[in-house]
């Protein structure tokens, strides 16, 4: 029997269609529980986008969180063999605290997981999907992409204080140069320190031209490994890439710590943001992750 999409809402067309480019692609649903014990959010607080969350003493009288994150629940159950990667796929509510209300909501979201074995295919096939699932939001889109190596390793080769990074990271953020600067200075940088870092804020447009200026602007090996991987992400995606955008200004998600997919809205079309870079939790597996 046939569906006729017409009969529902936008949203619910679009859940349709990512569910089955999902299928096609080889990730299987998964389908998490509301409720997860509360010790896999302390252990892992660094994957989390706020450490905030609801706990309850449940029955059996553990500490138990209303879950405000699907990978972990995922990573811990996907358990991939040496050598292998599962890919996953969801459609979970979750429960996070808002900047705006300062109170918890809950916030839908669908998104895909790939764990294990993550090479350079597996990365230039995630953003594949997600530069499809744009496709099949049937709204104007553009895809910004960055890399965490980039940035971290600019921090790590000017020596930042561990203590200062918070708050250069958060004027990085807000593109404000001028307060950028005055926190480094203040952080003990020289001129040439603040201004490797404010360049950063330079470093943005389509994909190839910013790669040619971010390789004059390396100060280390990790930057350029970060650049290495981006170029060789544009090789594998060729003519599908030709629209992505580059920032490496990019610090909206820095405390986590996973290949990640993160969208806005402005007036002429809708902005997603897909940070790059592995990390590896303490049992080794790798995440690479895109949600919306």
């Amino acid at each position: 029997m046939e569906i006729e999409l017409n009969r529902f809402t936008p949203a619910e067309q679009a859940t349709f269609r990512l569910r089955a480019l999902y299928e096609q692609a080889g990730y299987r649903k998964y389908r998490a529980s509301r409720f997860e014990e509360y010790a896999l959010y302390q252990e892992y607080q660094r994957f989390l986008p706020d450490a905030q969350v609801i706990t309850f003493t449940d029955l059996d009288g553990k500490l138990r969180a209303i879950k405000p994150d699907v990978t972990l629940s995922i990573a811990k159950t996907a358990q991939p063999a040496a050598g292998e990667c599962k890919r996953f796929y969801y459609n979970e509510e979750v429960c996070r605290p808002s900047r705006e209300s300062h109170t918890f909501q809950t916030i839908h979201q669908m998104g895909l997981e790939s764990m294990g074995a993550v090479d350079a295919d597996e990365q230039a096939a995630v953003v594949r999907l997600a530069l499809q699932s744009l496709d099949a939001l049937d709204v104007p889109t553009v895809l910004e992409i960055s890399h965490m190596g980039y940035l971290t390793g600019l921090l790590d080769a000017l020596h930042v204080p561990t203590e200062a990074r918070a708050k250069l990271l958060d004027f990085l953020r807000a593109k404000n140069a001028h307060e950028l600067r005055t926190a480094a200075l203040a952080a003990g940088l020289d001129e040439s320190a603040a201004a490797a870092l404010t360049g950063l804020l330079d470093l943005h447009g389509p994909l190839g031209a910013t790669l040619t200026a971010a390789r004059a602007a390396c100060r280390c090996e990790t930057q350029r490994a970060a650049l290495e991987e981006l170029q060789a992400l544009q090789n594998a995606l060729g003519e599908a890439g030709r629209g992505i955008r580059l920032d490496l200004s990019m610090a909206d998600e820095m405390a986590v710590s996973y290949t990640h997919l993160r969208a806005h809205e402005t007036d002429s079309y809708l902005v997603c943001r897909l940070l790059l870079e592995k990390k590896k939790r303490n049992d080794g597996t790798c995440v690479n992750k895109c949600d919306h």
